[in-house]
């Protein structure tokens, strides 16, 4: 196995994808998901429930079972979902592949190698798709497609803490270079960087903030490749490794705190 597994708490085959929204699931998609009723539940829980997966093959493929050499991690408690109601199954030695959590459609960006050693594909806030329309001055507007606002928002904002000390700013548009540089040097913490790469992932991949990180797929360093990635700006991080090595002061896409 090269993916993850998820255990249902006391679902069946049946009723798996209908828990998928009340126990905050629902950005994995269930699209091509397989779920297979198991009798008890990873070491420790003796309940019946469902084993659910996107791994190509039937509910009966061997891989859809429990066995000794997976680790098993409850996820935490998020709305209606308790502690222990949705649990994440994966084997250590064998990491995840992007190519087995990789949706039918990607969104094209960058690649980033995550603490896995595989690439993985950041989508660019600039390339999303965007909606047509008429704008109130009677010019053509360019929406970003509604399910990818909320990314696209993040991303820009990001992008914002990161060039606003260099009297760089932008919009929807692109850059713009209109603004007084000031000595003010802005942070992207931990918190929100991780947010916004999570979010980056979930777009391209069957991942979610809280799988992302149970699974160890980011390190602090690879956080600011993708930070870097979400606005197509690859290059930092390859001028970040080069000022490393020289000993320069990094620049703020770097001060995460």
């Amino acid at each position: 196995m090269a993916s993850y597994l998820l255990y249902l708490k006391g679902a069946n085959s049946a009723s798996a994808k209908k828990l998928f929204e009340p126990y905050g699931l629902s950005d994995l998609g269930v699209d091509n998901l397989m779920a297979a009723h198991v009798e008890s539940g990873p070491p420790g829980e003796s309940a019946s429930g469902a084993i659910c997966s996107w791994l190509k093959g039937t509910p009966d493929d061997p891989r859809m079972s429990i066995t000794p050499g997976q680790t098993w991690i409850p996820l935490p408690e998020k709305g209606a979902r308790k502690k222990g109601d949705v649990w994440i199954g994966f084997e250590k030695n064998r990491p995840v592949r992007a190519a087995d959590l990789a949706r039918k459609n990607l969104m094209s960006g960058n690649h980033v190698k995550l603490s896995n050693d595989e690439e993985w594909l950041i989508p660019a806030a600039q390339q999303l798709p965007r909606n047509l329309g008429l704008g109130d001055d009677g010019n053509v507007s360019r929406e970003v497609e509604p399910q990818y606002r909320r990314y696209f928002d993040r991303a820009f904002n990001a992008m914002q803490t990161v060039f606003r000390p260099f009297g760089i700013w932008n919009d929807e548009q692109g850059f713009k270079e209109d603004i007084e540089p000031n000595d003010t040097v802005e942070t992207v913490t931990i918190q929100d960087g991780t947010t916004l790469a999570c979010e980056a992932l979930s777009i391209n991949y069957r991942l979610n903030y809280e799988i992302a990180l149970l699974l160890g797929l980011l390190n602090e360093r690879c956080l600011v490749g993708i930070i870097a990635c979400t606005f197509d700006m690859p290059e930092i991080f390859a001028v970040e490794d080069q000022k490393k090595k020289e000993g320069v002061v990094s620049i703020p896409v770097t001060s995460l705190i």
